[in-house]
């Protein structure tokens, strides 16, 4: 039987899942590479390319405006990531190592911890940054104004990933601590 015959079926809501949190992860990753350095090799990933649609199809929804500057933070985001790319490159080359993942630096970072700038200092700072550049240009402003709102919500999932991560760490070594036990018993070692 040809595939042409299949009938259409919906994607399942993990997949939809996905490609909302890739979405949101692109997002906030248009508004990451202005505020952080240092991310690590393999941080800026599929979800930067993600940009180039999200960015299209949010011009869609200002019929009438002047979306220039939309495309003109398009280029310079573009450039931001070759540039990002350019500097883990050399820092690999000089034996600098972090996590592969490590989602940067940021630049906002006075007194606070990093993770109480990358949860409440940048989305916010970047919801003031959306307000005032809504009085030039609204589609850039509200661009860069739910940027922060996606900078929040991609935190938060990192952490909730991060917290899920900690409590099955947790678990394995309560179970190992079990497990070390009853071997000891076994063996009649007592330590």
């Amino acid at each position: 039987m040809s595939d042409d015959n299949q009938p259409f079926s919906l994607p399942s809501a993990n997949q939809v899942g996905n490609i909302v949190e890739l979405a949101i992860s692109g997002w906030a990753l248009s508004m990451e590479v202005w505020l952080r350095h240092g991310f690590g090799s393999r941080y800026i990933g599929i979800q930067g390319i993600t940009v180039i649609p999200v960015i299209i199809g949010f011009s869609m929804l200002f019929e009438g405006h002047d979306i220039r500057p939309l495309y003109y933070f398009l280029l310079g985001y573009l450039g931001m990531v070759g540039f990002r790319r350019a500097q883990m490159v050399i820092r690999v080359r000089k034996g600098e190592r972090n996590h592969s993942r490590y989602s940067g630096t940021p630049g906002l970072m006075p007194r606070w911890s990093e993770i109480t700038v990358k949860k409440y200092v940048e989305p916010i700072f970047t919801f003031f940054t959306g307000i005032v550049i809504c009085q030039f240009n609204a589609p850039l402003g509200a661009y860069v104004f739910i940027g922060g709102f996606m900078l929040m919500l991609a935190i938060s999932s990192a952490e909730r990933w991060t917290r899920q991560r900690v409590r099955e760490m947790n678990d394995a070594v309560s179970e190992q601590e079990v497990i070390a036990e009853r071997f000891r018993d076994l063996r009649g070692d007592s330590f």
